[in-house]
């Protein structure tokens, strides 16, 4: 479900930001579906990405640790990873467009159509939250 809220959340944003360009009902149909489209294959194409890095990670890991490390390392990492899907919608994009993603802030806010300052505040809070949660 929040996959599919964050996709519809997008699509919303990238409608309202090209509203006056829209004139037609037919250029507003065929424009929901090409960006609904592209935006489901971004997300396929970033879960496909984010697998394989999970994927390098771990076989590095199992190559170079021992099991208590590797069981270790994967609690927290389970942690982590939990812990960051309890963030808000917007904040958990622009951490992942940061960290994942190594977009600046310029590039986020852009992408997003927010303030650099708000992607900052975005990631201090982030982080702030993860710390609190993780410790």
């Amino acid at each position: 479900p929040f996959e599919s809220e964050g996709i519809f959340h997008e699509v919303f944003l990238k409608i309202f930001r090209k509203r006056c360009e829209l004139e037609s009902s037919d250029r507003v149909q065929s424009y929901i579906f090409t960006i609904t489209k592209n935006e489901v294959i971004d997300y396929f194409k970033r879960l496909k990405r984010d697998r394989e890095r999970l994927e390098s990670f771990y076989k590095n890991r199992f190559e170079d640790s021992t099991g208590e490390e590797m069981a270790a390392e994967e609690m927290i990492f389970q942690r982590l990873e939990s812990a960051v899907d309890t963030l808000p919608y917007q904040r958990k994009k622009v951490l992942e467009l940061s960290y994942f993603e190594d977009k600046s802030y310029q590039e986020i806010a852009e992408e997003l159509g927010i303030s650099k300052n708000t992607v900052k505040n975005h990631l201090i809070k982030a982080r702030i939250n993860l710390r609190d949660r993780l410790s």
